[in-house]
């Protein structure tokens, strides 16, 4: 668990596989344990990837999910990055624009009246691509 939440913020936005998660030696099974345990303690959220392109956007289980820190404080503080906040005119230049695209994850959230919803993600469905 340790482990799970120190290596959390440095993967923050990030698409994450569960094995070696945070250049652990932990197994698939043991970080994704950990990872759920921390969503359901609403630290973090694990978000699945659609390749749909109609609504209903369906997450597709199978494929890596991106890492989104549910409070941005946290994420702030062991990133180590309360200076270059307070110093910048532009938040989208903030690590790499993470800070920003946790704000906004944050507020969406916070902006749902339905417990059952969730943030998505598009990504293309070739292998090859690098598309979201």
């Amino acid at each position: 668990m340790r482990h799970a939440i120190r290596a959390s913020f440095s993967q923050a936005g990030k698409r994450i596989k569960f094995e070696g998660f945070g250049n652990s030696s932990y197994r698939s099974r043991d970080m994704s344990e950990a990872l759920r345990t921390l969503e359901n303690a609403l630290l973090i959220q694990l978000l699945y990837p659609s390749t749909d392109t109609k609504l209903p956007l369906l997450p597709d289980h199978k494929k890596s999910p991106r890492l989104q820190i549910l409070d941005t404080g946290m994420l702030n503080y062991f990133a180590g990055i309360q200076k270059e906040i307070l110093g910048t005119a532009d938040l989208n230049k903030v690590y790499q624009g993470t800070m920003i695209e946790h704000l906004v994850g944050q507020e969406l959230l916070a902006s749902q009246f339905n417990a059952l919803s969730s943030l998505n993600f598009w990504v293309r469905e070739k292998t090859t691509s690098s598309a979201e």
